[in-house]
């Protein structure tokens, strides 16, 4: 059996491994990653999908239909069409159907290309620095590689590194599946207008 893992069930899961532990939880989410070391006194942790799992998953969850307007979906305020919908042919850009402009920071919940460099590099992957992609990829690796530990979400269908995660963190449930905000809708209108290829 399949289990998915992501996100919100790993901000979920990391809240416990700090709530057993006695630690301060801090969630630094969708925007800029976090440089590990700005803290000594902090254990930092991301995870990683394959990239274009990660962005055709995206594009089903909010790039189709927006998540203002899914939550509408229960209640018949919204009914999701292939007319309403917004089209894959358009989800290339670094800003999922628009080039990212940076002028609200980076936003990684509307990426459809390039998504961990631009997390990872952060305002150096903006437009405005002028900065190569190979100068955005080198400093996204070497902030990658400070990070304390990096969850793989793939590997979270695997039981040994599932009990390999569980036990360095001392608490089960690494993957135990929780509901992003908007997934039940998301699900439900792909479900009403399936996406094809």
């Amino acid at each position: 059996m399949s289990c998915f893992a992501g996100g919100k069930s790993l901000h979920d899961y990391f809240a416990r491994v700090a709530k057993h532990h006695r630690l301060d939880f801090q969630a630094v989410e969708w925007t800029e990653a976090e440089d590990p070391g700005e803290r000594d006194d902090t254990f930092y942790v991301t995870h990683l999908r394959e990239p274009v799992d990660r962005s055709l998953s995206n594009f089903k969850y909010s790039g189709r239909w927006s998540c203002k307007n899914l939550t509408k979906l229960r209640s018949k305020q919204f009914v999701p069409t292939e007319d309403n919908a917004q089209k894959i042919e358009t989800w290339t850009h670094t800003s999922g159907h628009f080039p990212t402009t940076c002028n609200n920071g980076f936003w990684l919940g509307n990426c459809a290309v390039n998504c961990y460099t631009q997390w990872f590099a952060g305002s150096l992957a903006c437009p405005a620095s002028n900065a190569s992609t190979l100068d955005q990829y080198q400093v996204a690796k070497e902030r990658l590689l400070r990070y304390n530990f990096v969850v793989i979400v793939e590997k979270l269908n695997d039981r040994k590194y599932v009990d390999a995660v569980e036990r360095f963190f001392g608490v089960r449930g690494a993957n135990t599946a929780a509901l992003a905000y908007c997934q039940k809708s998301s699900m439900m209108a792909n479900a009403m207008v399936p996406l094809h290829f």
